[in-house]
């Protein structure tokens, strides 16, 4: 029987041969001396328990991509896997497996660690959200923040939704002075048989939204388990497994640094094997000069959900007097006049779809402010006046051009939130959120089955049922001049004064 202290040696010393690889270049690919190499394959000693997970995924990914077709075969019969991309996972796994047996054996200092009382284990935990929560009470070093997740969010109950959503952190990074030092990866499941598609993919908008000034990415973990694991690193990790009916069976929480950064380790290499980022975030020059936003507009089946008045659909007159407020050079300028001619055209003659919040109309009428590609403009009260009178016309004058009114909040639980801006055609599809600043962000939809989701929670909120949607051209009428009567009294109350 092979020894135990001789497992990950001699796996490894197989995975070299099969690769028909020399110890110097594995040495050279992992960035250590040859001699560690000998060393690992003798089981004199190991790799460090601290880089264990990513010395071994480096080595699988060595020696699924070094080897030629006749090794990838090998190794396939060897695994009963073809695909180079889990037959790289399979053989971490393998690598992880012989080293966990190897070090709980033969290192005694890692078998202490096993085996000492270093975390807490919960049976049929109430909610999730109270034991992230003390993330937040208990992190000792505020001048860096790097947290990772990956859970099937979409199949959790409603409440540890939210709470999983924005997981208390903001009181932590409100407390770290330097936002560059704020790192938050969650990785989630696409999974669409368990979504509420209205409120799962508003909960998601508002999960970009609160953090729209960090280094905040989700990923699509088409394999996140059903189970969360969350880490953040140097300071403390929890899991829990989940049952089909959206409870916790059972959750483990830790304080050790050591276990703590294992775990965040383990689902940093998840991130980068099994995972693609779900949108890409960009300011509005490179959304422009990378023609984006051209192609957003001169794509078919034209769709947006506008959460507050932007350079949409501005009449030439009021276009020109926000482009003379803005501090850029000419040229991008003139970029932006030829974009407006293209959305001109296209309100004329492409088929577009378009839903505005009552309250973004609202607040334009008492505030006038625009956000105008990004630059926030104030306009006076005339000029709002001329603003939402072609709005009026566009939308009576063009029979392509359809418009609801939303009265309300789609879901109750985002209603002190800010309302969602999201536009979406063949071609592109993106949100706009705001910073802390008041500018404007991009994010624009790279994964294509977050691509489907928002095609489907559209279609949902224009064909749903709910009194909030006004629909009713006649209604819709009556509403905007609504608004226009609101100018008026506002501009009476002025002379008056």
């Amino acid at each position: 029987m092979e020894k135990n202290s001789y497992k990950f040696g001699k796996l490894l010393e197989k995975l070299i041969q099969i690769s028909n690889q020399k110890n110097y270049a594995l040495a050279n690919a992992l960035g250590y001396d040859v001699s560690y190499i000998s060393k690992w394959i003798s089981g004199s000693i190991l790799p460090a328990n601290k880089s264990a997970t990513t010395i071994c995924h480096n080595i699988a990914k060595f020696i699924v991509g070094s080897s030629n077709e006749i090794a990838i075969k090998k190794l396939a019969e060897l695994y009963g896997e073809d695909d180079e991309q889990l037959l790289t996972e399979i053989i971490y796994e393998k690598l992880m497996e012989a080293y966990q047996s190897n070090s709980g054996k033969n290192e005694r200092d890692n078998y202490i660690l096993t085996m000492e009382n270093n975390a807490k284990v919960v049976v049929n935990p109430r909610l999730q959200k109270i034991y992230l929560d003390t993330a937040s009470s208990k992190i000792s070093d505020r001048k860096k923040l790097e947290i990772i997740m990956i859970a099937d969010l979409f199949s959790l109950g409603k409440e540890d939704k939210l709470g999983i959503a924005s997981v208390e952190t903001e009181s932590i990074v409100e407390n770290i002075e330097n936002k560059n030092n704020i790192h938050i990866h969650y990785l989630i499941s696409l999974n669409r048989s368990e979504m509420d598609i209205v409120f799962d993919t508003i909960l998601l908008i508002n999960m970009l939204t609160n953090y729209a000034d960090i280094d905040f990415q989700v990923f699509n973990c088409k394999k996140a388990p059903c189970s969360i694991l969350f880490a953040i690193r140097d300071q403390y990790m929890h899991m829990s497994v989940i049952s089909e009916n959206h409870r916790a069976i059972v959750s483990s929480t830790s304080m050790d640094k050591n276990l703590a950064n294992e775990m965040f380790d383990t689902m940093v290499q998840i991130e980068k094997s099994q995972s693609s980022i779900l949108v890409d975030h960009i300011d509005v020059e490179d959304f422009i000069e990378n023609k984006l936003y051209m192609h957003s507009i001169i794509s078919p089946d034209i769709r947006w959900l506008i959460g507050r008045m932007n350079e949409l659909l501005l009449p030439i007159d009021i276009f020109e007097n926000c482009v003379s407020q803005i501090d850029k050079d000419d040229l991008y300028k003139e970029q932006l006049r030829r974009l407006n001619l293209m959305l001109t055209s296209a309100l004329d003659i492409s088929n577009i779809r378009i839903i505005i919040y009552d309250s973004a109309f609202c607040e334009y009428v008492l505030n006038g402010e625009l956000d105008f590609y990004g630059e926030k403009i104030k306009l006076n009260l005339e000029q709002r006046r001329r603003h939402i009178e072609y709005i009026r016309d566009i939308f009576t004058e063009n029979s392509n051009l359809e418009l609801y009114i939303v009265a309300g909040n789609f879901v109750n639980d985002f209603k002190n939130c800010s309302n969602p801006c999201v536009y979406l055609s063949s071609n592109i599809q993106y949100l706009r959120l705001n910073r802390d600043n008041g500018e404007s962000l991009f994010r624009v939809i790279r994964d294509r089955e977050l691509k489907n989701v928002f095609d489907d929670f559209y279609e949902a909120i224009w064909t749903i049922d709910n009194p909030i949607v006004i629909r009713d051209k006649k209604s819709i009428e009556e509403k905007i001049d609504n608004y226009l009567n609101m100018l008026t009294l506002l501009g009476n109350g002025k002379q008056s004064r």
